[in-house]
């Protein structure tokens, strides 16, 4: 927008006012101040407060409000006092440039950044269209050839049928030779023979016939044959073309290329109107050949595809396309463009045409199946077509193209930067211009841009353009500046004003901090308070007055003051901020809970020492609540008694001291009996209130119990911290007694309360878990005593219990092999080095009916001492190798790694499964790594290491498992052909924080490099550990840091292969 000029002119309310200067109009002044010209150019005006400008000239319009604070002149008179003007003049001096100096830099210009963008748009749109009209005419060249090509074998089939026709129409004019017909009535071969002697030259050169059989009426021998035998195989074709023209008396024909290609009919003969033989006439495809080529203007040839035959090839041999050259027309100038082309290209590119330039000649060579053959028969059709003229016509069109754009292209060029030229020279002179309005030297811009208005200043010259207008604006901002830096001048005085009067912010600070819901202080260097605010008061029940000048560790309950002092002292030395909890003391006895944020700030106003901001926030209610959550969860809400975590880890505790101690102490589970009677036969309030009564008649009644907890359900734990065997039984009955003490009610009915209690001392039983599954095994045993007994466990319930847990998961195995219910997780093994996947091990699962997976610990041990390891590790051979399969085809280059226990290398049928796996799934051997351990492998040496052998024979490869473990693994590295060697994990686990560990590990290393192994580190469960690892020179990493075990849907992203029966 075109800012107005400045008119000396004082403005009314409601008055249009004229504009005195170089350009006259009339201003009109609303409330608020409001100043419109309207129908002139840069007219003026001046006023205290808004001017709106609308100001229209030769065809344009400019509106804005503009505020302005001082009178202004005509023009031609000085705006400020020369004070003024020499105080401006001084600051524009003083200012360094924020932005670019024009001239530094690479500069170019405007005029050279057009020529090379329309040069690139112009070079893309002509060349890309001569190159796209080279590109459709080849294109239409190829589709003209390809439709050639088709009516050349058309023609080809064409020319085929007539030679069959003319064998046909020869074989009906035999039987009309003289004394042909008596000879067929009595099936005399010599009569035929004599006979046809006479034709046969006639027949041979002059209607080209290559062979003449004569067959009698009944019998599948000739009676008289002109030319040679093609071959067994093929004579008996020729022996099945003549029995079936016999037996359906229509001619048949046959097209045979064995070794040469030929047509023959076989048609039947009459004698007196009866069946009196078979003709068999053959005739060589290479006449027809030639009447295509003089018909299609084209070389033709035959290619026979495979191993050179017993006898040279006519015209030699392509050996690039494994194929003999049987025949070719005027082959002195053929056979050179088809070796070119066999030495270039593939024969299965011949088939779509291929582009051979031989010399200054271009051809087009195709191979094609001929007709009647089947397409994977090795003769093949030959067609060269000479296309000089057509193509050198599109090169042609397409250089002519080609040079008709560049001369458009340096024609448009020239054109264009003759009309930049003087334009771009213009806007030069304008930018460098602009930089006068930053030194305020608005009379200069005004004198240099003046060409561009009219002599009688009322708008620009005749033919203007955007420059004219550029000038006109750049005129227009230098007389806007000039106002503007008046408007500025009286702002900055009245922020000057503003910045002495602060009490708006006061006044607002203090309402912030009476009206904050957080407690604020501020503390002097000797800890006493020097400001408080009204949340503060109101915590403490202390004035506000009050607290000034008391120490801040008054407010404190003296067990929260503590160390608080010299952490106060510290902030006050340097550091920047201190948080705390601490109890405020209220007045009236009353305990707050508040988070304190102290921060230290600069130097007092008074210019005392520095000072502490205190902020309070009250969080009383948030730490009840806390506190009560903490209490639920580890204690049971309906009988106030600890739960089962809660026991457990006093359980933990307990046994830990009693191991130190060598003591010994007892777990009592206590189970009430019948109460799911109760619960049916009566409410469930009945029931609560019989478990709280439970509950008190406990901790009443069992003074000497030092810990008592329900586990849920009907279920009670009492833990005796030292205590024997005989005491922990006399507890029990005692712990019986209190329960039938107490009165109860079913149903209106008195009912005797009892409970089964299992006892069990520890140490010496496991930990916590081990030692809560011995209690609920005792007490069930003490429920199949009857009601109200008590049991301890012993070794013989030890032993029972392990027996009942074998056939437990004996049975579940055989349930999971059964279902098919036995799965595979994949956890991957890294490269170091390369920190890529080399392999996956595969680890066996045992997923329930209800979905629940387990691992191969809980259930591998059952297997194994109840016979059903072998039927397990064969499920999981075959199951891998299957999914190996499927992940290979699927383009995976994957291996697994699978663990064979002592049992399986001890299976004489491990090695025909495997080979019969690998075949089926057609899987590589290499793609499979077996590792054992020294316990699979000590049960028999000599047998594992035959397996092991036989094994490594098929490809596979082995690595020893937890090596480093025991005292035969170097015997087993001497003996056992392993590839790696697999670090036990209790070197790795701790590997980072354990020296004596990391020195086993290199010791370790260096022993696999002298034996030529690669070394595996399993359970890496840290970013430390592997890198250290890396360090040591260890090969290969496993293990829960990398990734853990998952199944295969997830870590290849494919579907296993359908389950299969056991």
């Amino acid at each position: 927008m075109i800012p107005a000029r400045r008119a000396d002119a004082v403005l009314k309310p409601g008055a249009a006012q004229p504009m005195p200067g170089r350009w006259a109009g009339r201003c009109r002044f609303r409330r608020p101040a409001a100043c419109r010209v309207t129908g002139v150019r840069g007219s003026l005006c001046s006023l205290q407060g808004m001017l709106h400008c609308d100001m229209r000239f030769d065809g344009c319009k400019a509106t804005g409000w503009h505020t302005l604070s001082t009178p202004v002149r005509p023009h031609g008179h000085r705006l400020f006092s020369s004070r003024a003007s020499a105080h401006r003049r001084m600051a524009l001096q003083n200012m360094e440039p924020a932005s670019p100096v024009p001239g530094q830099g690479h500069f170019i210009s405007l005029k050279w950044r057009a020529l090379l963008l329309t040069s690139i748009v112009l070079v893309v749109m002509i060349f890309g269209g001569a190159w796209l009209n080279y590109d459709n005419l080849s294109r239409q060249l190829r589709t003209q050839l390809a439709q050639d090509n088709a009516a050349r074998l058309r023609e080809l089939h064409a020319l085929m049928g007539q030679s069959v026709e003319r064998l046909r129409q020869l074989a009906g004019m035999i039987p009309t030779f003289p004394g042909m017909q008596t000879a067929l009535r009595g099936n005399d071969g010599l009569a035929v023979a004599s006979v046809l002697d006479a034709q046969w030259p006639a027949l041979q050169f002059d209607l080209g016939l290559d062979r003449l059989v004569v067959y009698g009426s009944d019998d599948a021998s000739a009676l008289a044959q002109w030319s040679v035998s093609s071959g067994t195989e093929v004579e008996a074709r020729l022996v099945g073309l003549v029995a079936m023209a016999r037996a359906q008396e229509t001619p048949q024909s046959l097209l045979e290329c064995s070794p040469e290609c030929m047509h023959y009919v076989a048609a039947p003969m009459l004698a007196e109107g009866r069946n009196a033989g078979v003709v068999l006439l053959g005739v060589g495809l290479a006449d027809t050949l030639r009447s295509f080529a003089a018909v299609s203007g084209a070389e033709v040839g035959l290619l026979r595809i495979g191993a050179r035959g017993s006898r040279d090839p006519a015209l030699g041999r392509l050996d690039a396309w494994n194929a003999d050259l049987s025949a070719l027309t005027r082959p002195e100038q053929s056979l050179p463009v088809l070796r070119l082309a066999a030495g270039r290209q593939a024969l299965e590119d011949a088939a779509s045409g291929l582009l051979v330039e031989a010399g200054e000649r271009s051809y087009d060579l195709r191979v094609s199946t001929l007709p009647g053959l089947a397409r994977d028969h090795p003769i093949r059709l030959l067609v060269i077509a000479d296309i000089t003229a057509p193509l050198s016509d599109i090169r042609a069109a397409a250089q002519t193209a080609f040079g008709i754009g560049a001369i458009g292209w340096l024609l448009a060029e020239c054109a264009l930067l003759a009309i930049l030229w003087r334009p771009m020279s213009r806007l030069r002179k304008t930018a460098q211009t602009l930089p006068l309005l930053a030194q305020s030297e608005f009379a200069a811009v005004r004198t240099t841009l003046a060409g561009v208005i009219t002599p009688d200043g009322r708008g620009l010259r005749f033919g203007h353009d955007e420059i004219d207008w550029l000038d006109a604006i750049t005129i227009a901002l230098a007389d806007r500046l000039e106002i503007l830096e008046a408007v500025v001048r009286e702002r900055t005085e009245g922020l000057a004003r503003q910045r002495d009067e602060p009490a708006a912010e006061r006044d607002f600070v203090n309402s912030l901090l009476d009206t904050a819901q957080v407690a604020i202080l501020t503390l002097d260097a000797q800890l006493r308070i020097v400001r408080a605010n009204s949340f503060a008061s109101a915590i403490s029940g202390a004035a506000r007055e009050e607290l000034g000048g008391q120490p801040f560790l008054q407010l404190l309950a003296p067990e929260s003051a503590g160390e608080l002092t010299m952490a106060l002292r510290g902030l006050l030395a340097g550091n920047e901020h201190l948080r705390h909890e601490s109890l405020v003391v209220h007045r009236n006895g009353t305990l707050r809970t508040l988070t304190w944020h102290h921060s230290r700030l600069g130097r007092s106003v008074d210019g005392g020492g520095p000072l502490i901001v205190s902020v309070g926030l009250d969080n009383t209610e948030r730490r009840g609540a806390e506190m009560r959550l903490a209490w639920l969860a580890d204690h049971d809400q309906l009988t106030g008694l600890p739960n089962r975590p809660r026991l457990q880890e006093e359980l933990e505790l307990m046994i830990a001291a009693a191991a130190r101690q060598n003591r010994s102490g007892a777990l009592l589970m206590v189970d009430l009996d019948q109460f799911r009677y109760i619960n049916e036969a009566d409410t469930h309030q009945s029931g609560d209130r019989l478990l709280k009564a439970v509950a008190v008649a406990l901790q009443r009644g069992l003074p000497e119990a030092d810990f008592i907890a329900r586990l849920g359900g009907d279920e009670f734990a009492v833990l005796l911290r030292e205590t024997d065997a005989e005491r922990a039984c006399r507890i029990g009955a005692d712990i019986n007694q209190q329960i039938a003490n107490i009165r109860c009610e079913v149903a209106g009915r008195p009912f005797r309360l009892s409970a089964s209690i299992g006892i069990v001392l520890f140490p010496g039983q496991g930990g916590a878990e081990e030692v809560l599954a011995h209690g609920d095994f005792a007490m069930y045993q003490a429920k199949e005593a009857g009601r109200g007994h008590w049991h301890l466990f012993s070794e013989a319930d030890r032993a029972r219990e392990r027996l009942q847990d074998r056939m437990l998961w004996k049975d579940r195995v055989a349930s999971a092999l059964d279902e098919d219910r036995i799965e595979l997780y994949f956890q991957p093994i890294m490269h170091i080095g390369e920190g890529t996947i080399s392999h996956h091990e595969v680890l066996v699962r045992l997923r329930d009916p209800d979905g629940r997976i387990h691992a191969a610990g809980q259930f591998i041990e059952a297997a194994e001492r109840t016979g059903m390891i072998n039927a397990l590790d064969r499920r999981v051979l075959t199951k891998a190798i299957r999914h190996l399969g499927v992940i290979t085809r699927s383009g995976h280059d994957a291996s697994f790694a699978l663990n064979l226990s002592g049992h399986t290398l001890g299976d004489p049928e491990l090695l025909a499964l495997l080979r019969r796996a690998l075949d089926e799934h057609d899987v590589d051997p290499a793609r499979l790594i077996f590792e054992i351990t020294e316990t699979a492998a000590v049960a028999d040496f000599e047998q594992a290491l035959a397996v092991i052998v036989a094994i490594k024979s098929l490809g596979c490869r082995f690595a020893l498992d937890d090596f480093g473990i025991g005292f035969s693994s170097f015997t087993y590295l001497r003996h056992f052909p392993v590839d790696y060697l697999k670090l036990d994990g209790s070197f790795i686990r701790q590997l980072p924080d354990r020296p004596e560990d990391q020195a086993i590990v290199r010791a370790l290393h260096q022993i696999a490099i002298g034996f030529g192994k690669r070394t595996i580190a399993e359970y890496v469960e840290t970013e430390a550990t592997l890198k250290l690892l890396g360090e040591i020179g260890i090969d290969y990493a496993q293990g829960y840091y990398i990734s853990e075990p998952r199944p295969l849907e997830v870590v290849f992203g494919i579907s296993g292969p359908q389950p299969e029966s056991a």
